[in-house]
């Protein structure tokens, strides 16, 4: 009789509880809608929802209100009005009540963020309550790893959690290991390099340690070991025989936000947007101008994500991973959620000196079926209707500057024969990342195209806008709230730059 009281109440409250769905984005793969209901800002998923998303076995008794979730051979076991649940004998408090809903159980959101859970689905979970996007990612401490190869070394870079500890030694004469005890491999993996120093690199999960393996080209080759933070990562920097450690670069004024090597438009006094002084050689200077900012959102998708604040969670990420690269000098033209008028971007870019202007973007359209990327040069004759609209949509922030596009104009015009060479240089380098990114990202790749985007105008160097995704389109407004989607974006955006810079630089010498 207790127990159909407790089903009684429970029934008869969740009748105030408000129905809908949230998007589920595994591993920056879109996996479609589970259900869910909320109670104020309390989520809770349909068991049977999340059963597919884990890929586990749901075992539902409605008569005696008893769930339970198996995945490998592990059962977790709960209970309707319970607020705990049961895996191998303990007990993992949920904070909130397994419901009834109808005639299926609907579970606590918070139990996929609790330590046990992770720990027995092997995935890491994040549900944004503003945007209603569950984000589910493969729990790692290890990886990812990447590398880059230059010309005085070979640089191999791996991520690592904090508070994990590592060592680093010699593999005999051929190579070197990084071991990290206690750490999960962010999937294993092994590429070739063969760039005459560096063979192959891998990451492997072994027992109760991960192992970062790299093989030399050639014996008795030099290599150097770092750390860096935000995120943290360790660095590998193999040196061939002739070759020695780099110098250290200076260290330059930086905000709190990113690490050593980029800088930042200032909002207030203080940082200078130049390159640090003293360098041995010009570095490659890259501007990343994440778009709209502070009292302009630019786009919103229909589950409330802004276009400012995907641009630059990409933006600043980016940011990171060209700072790995000895080469490359950065500036961000915003660093946090202020406004940047369109002109001191390019002001800011031309001030830097900059070899690579790249403005990062999201679309929106009113056709919902529209999705995919695009890579943008300047021209002021846009290379098709949907281009155009698009170019006024980006440029109307002049209107939040107090200024119009008409009275821009005659300044433009001014600088318009110091273009030429500008432009062309930015339509071989939209060609190059838009390769790249088409290997990197699964959105549809809509091509390059050309607009009079304002942003784009006043800088002296080749420039591009990047529209990375549909925030109008359902599933890839989820992709943009996934951190391992981004890294995709990031990584696919990072080898466009690198490989145009390889190109201008070969053809200076």
């Amino acid at each position: 009789m207790k127990r159909l009281v407790i089903l009684a109440a429970l029934a008869s409250a969740s009748a105030g509880l408000r129905a809908g769905t949230i998007e589920v984005v595994l591993d920056g793969r879109y996996k479609g809608a589970v259900g869910d209901y909320r109670v104020g800002k309390t989520a809770y998923l349909d068991a049977r929802d999340l059963g597919a998303v884990y890929g586990a076995q749901v075992y539902w008794y409605p008569v005696s209100g008893r769930l339970r979730l198996s995945l490998r051979g592990r059962p977790l076991e709960l209970m309707v009005g319970s607020d705990a649940a049961t895996l191998d004998g303990r007990r993992i408090p949920l904070g909130e009540v397994v419901v009834l809903r109808g005639s299926e159980a609907f579970v606590p959101a918070s139990l996929l963020s609790s330590k046990e859970f992770v720990s027995w689905a092997g995935l890491r979970a994040d549900l944004d309550g503003n945007t209603g996007v569950l984000s589910v990612e493969k729990v790692s401490s290890v990886g990812p790893m990447r590398w880059s190869s230059h010309e005085r070394h070979t640089r191999l870079v791996v991520e690592l959690e904090e508070g994990l500890a590592y060592k680093g030694s010699d593999r005999g004469l051929g190579g070197m290991d990084i071991v990290v005890p206690r750490g999960v491999a962010g999937g294993e993996k092994s590429e070739r390099i063969e760039d005459g120093r560096v063979e192959s690199v891998g990451l492997a999960q072994e027992s109760g340690l991960a192992r970062f393996s790299v093989k030399f080209a050639a014996a008795g080759l030099k290599w150097k070991l770092r750390e860096i933070a935000d995120p943290r990562r360790l660095v590998v920097d193999v040196y061939s025989g002739s070759e020695g450690p780099a110098l250290e670069a200076p260290k330059g004024t930086r905000p709190p936000e990113v690490s050593t090597g980029t800088q930042v438009l200032a909002s207030a006094p203080g940082v200078e947007p130049r390159s640090a002084a003293g360098e041995a050689r010009r570095k490659f200077r890259v501007v990343i101008d994440a778009g709209h900012g502070g009292k302009d959102s630019g786009a919103v998708g229909r589950k409330g994500t802004r276009e400012k604040d995907a641009a630059l969670a990409v933006a600043r990420a980016l940011a990171r991973r060209l700072e790995e690269d000895d080469g490359i000098s950065v500036l961000m033209t915003r660093g946090e959620d202020y406004f940047v008028p369109l002109s001191e971007r390019s002001e800011a870019a031309n001030e830097f000196q900059a070899d690579l202007f790249v403005s990062i973007h999201c679309n929106s359209s009113p056709k919902k079926a529209d999705s995919g990327f695009e890579v943008y040069f300047l021209s002021e004759n846009a290379s098709d209707p949907e281009a155009r609209r698009l170019a006024e949509l980006e440029n109307s922030v002049l209107e939040l500057e107090g200024k119009s596009v008409e009275e821009e104009e005659a300044a433009i015009i001014l600088r318009a024969m110091t273009r030429t060479e500008f432009i062309n240089d930015a339509a071989r380098f939209a060609a190059v990342l838009s390769k790249r990114l088409e290997k990197t990202v699964d959105v549809a790749n809509r091509g390059v195209k050309q607009a009079a985007f304002y942003v784009l105008r006043g800088t002296d160097a080749p420039a591009v806008l990047v529209e990375i995704a549909y925030l109008s389109h359902r599933k890839e407004e989820a992709k943009l709230n996934s951190k391992s989607f981004r890294k995709k974006v990031v990584e696919g955006l990072y080898r466009g730059i690198v490989d145009y810079a390889k190109e201008k630089k070969g053809e200076s010498q």
